[in-house]
Parts: C-alpha cells; sequence; structure tokens
C-alpha cells in the first residue's frame, strides 16, 4: 500500500512536471509566433523603405542627366556664341562687340 500510495505521488509529480513542461511549450510557441509576426512586419517596413530609395535613387539619377543636358546644352551655346563673335571680329573688327550701353 505504501508503495502505491508512493508511486501514485510519484505519477502525479510526473503529471505537475509534465503540465508545466507542456505549459512553457506553449509560451515559447507563442513568443516565437509573436517573433514572426514581428519580424514580417519588419521585412514589410524593409521592403518599403527600399522601394522608397530606389524611386529617389531613379529621381536623382533623372534631375543629373537633365542637370548634365543643360550643361551640354549652355556650353554649345557658348562655343557657338565665340565663333559668332570670331566671325563678326573678321568681318567687321572695327566694330565692337558688345552694345555701348551694356
Amino acid at each position: 500500500r505504501q508503495r502505491a500510495v508512493q508511486e501514485a505521488k510519484a505519477m502525479q509529480v510526473q503529471e505537475r512536471f509534465l503540465k508545466s513542461a507542456m505549459e512553457e511549450a506553449r509560451g515559447e510557441h507563442q513568443q516565437r509566433v509573436e517573433v514572426q509576426e514581428e519580424l514580417a512586419k519588419l521585412q514589410d517596413q524593409a521592403a518599403e523603405i527600399k522601394k522608397e530609395y530606389a524611386d529617389m535613387v531613379t529621381e536623382f539619377a533623372s534631375e543629373q542627366a537633365g542637370i548634365r543636358r543643360a550643361k551640354e546644352a549652355h556650353e554649345a551655346a557658348a562655343n557657338e556664341l565665340s565663333e559668332w563673335k570670331a566671325f563678326a571680329l573678321k568681318i567687321h573688327p572695327e566694330m565692337p562687340l558688345r552694345h555701348p550701353g551694356v
């Protein structure tokens, strides 16, 4: 009888241990689920930031190309003006290139 009581107590201890282990496992599982949900949110945010960055890089490149084209057009106009000035000096070397009031 005493042995049966000891076995019953041992089984109760084992049952409490198993219940405790199961509760701990549930808690760990819940934490994993929460961490995975948070990770998914962070990955979504990272994807959004990457997209915004890519858009900004594209916009910057477009602006740089526009600036480069404007510089090229300015240089071409300056070269053409120099050529016209040289041409004007050949034709009328005695005339000033600027209007006297300028």
